[in-house]
């Protein structure tokens, strides 16, 4: 049976057929509920395994690899909330300091891993990511206002590249951006901004970099309410800055006079 199972490449089907024979046996469960579940595990696995993938993490720096005897008392207490993932339902950040060599990275895996496993969506930035952003705010800090191509410049990376991280510090709230077209130019953000203008300019650049923006989009994104959500649309297509393209809970957004890209 598992040979035909693997064969067929059903790696819930050979994880759960056995235990959940006995069980159904044992329960008295038709073979259509059996069959329904061995379904399910299936999916399941189809999917984590899908996650795991997208998600680009080692697959050795797992939670059964981590030395967990030789962490902090602290992080040994903390380690199984993280990897419950409540945090991420919050919307809370999780900081990870240490000496070099201390399991800093291997701990994060881990807890990645374990979302995944949970289903959850979830990226490995890579080094040399983490260091474009790090260069892009250390430019704008000293620079003032830049523009696309003086960031380029700067930063010798190609434009697409640094279209890309620049969104995703917009949608962050760590930069805005300032006029239109070839004319947009991009700062660190203020407080001030950070509490009043960023998240609208986070909206407008996600429609920008995507082409088309949704509520439930915004929800993930910048961590608010589908009521905010659907506030920040309505004051954003009331000013003529994005227009409806749909109704309902289909309804999609586009920026409302197409821009030269930057």
């Amino acid at each position: 049976m598992v040979v035909l199972l693997r064969a067929l490449k059903l790696p819930g089907f050979v994880a759960h057929w056995s235990d959940l024979a006995i069980e159904a046996e044992r329960a008295g469960s038709s073979f259509g509920r059996y069959l329904h579940q061995l379904a399910e595990f299936e999916l399941r696995e189809r999917r984590v395994r899908d996650a795991l993938k997208q998600s680009k993490l080692p697959l050795e720096k797992t939670l059964g690899s981590l030395k967990i005897d030789r962490l902090p008392a602290a992080v040994r207490r903390t380690l199984p909330r993280l990897c419950a993932g409540d945090f991420v339902e919050r919307g809370d950040n999780v900081l990870v300091f240490g000496l070099p060599g201390r399991g800093k990275s291997h701990v994060t895996c881990a807890i990645g891993h374990e979302l995944v496993r949970n289903v959850r969506r979830v990226l490995a930035v890579g080094r040399e990511a983490v260091s474009l952003e790090d260069r892009l705010n250390t430019l704008l800090a000293n620079s003032g206002q830049v523009s696309m191509g003086q960031i380029t410049a700067a930063v010798r990376v190609p434009r697409t590249t640094a279209w890309r991280a620049l969104s995703a510090l917009v949608v962050a709230g760590l930069v805005c951006t300032e006029g239109t077209g070839k004319g947009r130019r991009y700062r660190v953000a203020s407080p001030r901004d950070a509490a009043e203008v960023a998240p609208v300019e986070a909206v407008l650049e996600l429609a920008r970099g995507e082409g088309r923006v949704t509520r439930q989009r915004i929800v993930r994104a910048l961590m608010v309410s589908e009521r905010i959500a659907g506030r920040m649309l309505a004051d954003l297509v009331a000013r003529q800055r994005l227009a409806q393209v749909g109704r309902g809970r289909g309804a999609a957004y586009v920026v409302a006079a197409p821009e030269p890209a930057p």
